[in-house]
């Protein structure tokens, strides 16, 4: 099933009301990493309210389409098809503490066993 994607107006709230979900967490993202995962999971906000409080976001999203379209929408950095390509874009920019989001598509369930083998541990 394919998500809409929130109108310019709401995806704006959406995304300030994100951001001042993290500022009321840490003051500044920067050097964090913040996931979300599911259908849908770029087309939330979130990539860019992460990026606006300084830090880094990977989301994973198993609808090509969509992921493709908020890419498209200046929505998120970069898409990647697997978690090497993610985290090789993610590392730098975490350690130098810049912005970034990164959208991964694919199966969420296989990708979040891989991450944990992995020892990614998200900040949020």
């Amino acid at each position: 099933m394919q998500q809409e994607l929130l109108s310019g107006s709401d995806l704006q709230r959406q995304t300030l009301r994100l951001y001042g979900e993290l500022v009321a967490r840490h003051e500044s993202w920067a050097g964090k990493l913040v996931f979300a995962c599911g259908e849908g999971a770029s087309a939330t906000g979130l990539p860019a309210a992460a990026s606006i409080a300084g830090g880094t976001a990977l989301l994973l999203d198993p609808d090509a389409a969509a992921v493709k379209a908020v890419f498209r929408q200046g929505g998120v950095d970069f898409v990647v098809n697997t978690l090497d390509e993610a985290l090789r874009v993610l590392k730098n920019e975490i350690r130098k503490q810049r912005p970034l989001s990164v959208a991964l598509k694919g199966d969420v369930q296989s990708l979040l066993v891989e991450m944990a083998e992995r020892g990614v541990l998200p900040d949020l």
